[in-house]
């Protein structure tokens, strides 16, 4: 960009690299382009976004949600929440048992989020788990975890079911950390108790840090009226 030639070409310095274009640049340079790519990036986001298709982030069986045939609990819990919107700062977080219509009341909310035109990412139960674990395997992590940072709104169902490694530990909690950090709109559902979550940690005190992040951010709910967690029903 300034003219000072190492002699390389930069696309084989590229290549050379591991796909890190900062390498191919000098300081100030790369500063620069950063700037731009920052720039650059909301709007990228809201034209990816403008061309997806509901049917594309959404399974078929959670799009054909109706409230009438939810769960109790879940009726009660879509009362709560129907007027819900990012505007308010907080996220979600939804706790209780299986088929007690948790995934389905998040996808009413994000019915609405895509509606207003709102970017959101949802993983469904599992794939949180999976896409950390390879993106951390392979050459693509940052861009991955940017992508999910920066979302407007991340979506995870069903947080926990899947035992953590020490590496699915650390990214979990660089992702949130940084969403809260950049004031970014969390929804989570669960079935597992902070009780019960902290014995898949190595380190209980990650886990710990974690559920703080978590009750910081979000307003808790849950679907068994008999759960004896801390928080209660609908509180905020």
């Amino acid at each position: 960009m300034c003219g000072n030639d190492s002699g390389w070409k930069p696309e084989v310095f590229y290549n050379i690299a591991g796909g890190n274009f900062k390498a191919v640049l000098c300081n100030d340079c790369y500063n620069i382009k950063a700037r731009e790519w920052q720039d650059e990036q909301p709007v990228v986001q809201s034209q990816e976004y403008h061309n997806a298709r509901w049917e594309d982030m959404v399974p078929a069986l959670y799009r054909e949600t109706e409230v009438k045939k939810l769960p109790e609990q879940a009726k009660i819990l879509w009362e709560h929440l129907k007027d819900w919107s990012i505007t308010l700062g907080k996220g979600i977080d939804i706790l209780g048992a299986s088929r007690t219509g948790k995934t389905r009341t998040m996808c009413l909310i994000l019915e609405k989020l895509h509606k207003e035109k709102i970017p959101f990412k949802l993983f469904l139960a599992g794939q949180f788990n999976a896409q950390l674990a390879d993106a951390k395997r392979s050459s693509f992590y940052k861009q991955w975890r940017d992508e999910v940072v920066n979302i407007p709104v991340l979506a995870i169902d069903d947080l926990f079911s899947e035992k953590l490694t020490d590496t699915t530990q650390a990214g979990l909690f660089e992702i949130i950390e940084q969403r809260m950090a950049n004031k970014k709109i969390l929804l989570i559902t669960r079935q597992v108790k902070r009780s019960e979550a902290v014995r898949q940690f190595t380190d209980p005190r990650r886990c710990e840090s974690l559920f703080n992040r978590i009750k910081e951010t979000c307003d808790p709910y849950r679907t068994n009226k008999d759960d004896t967690e801390e928080i209660k029903y609908g509180d905020k």
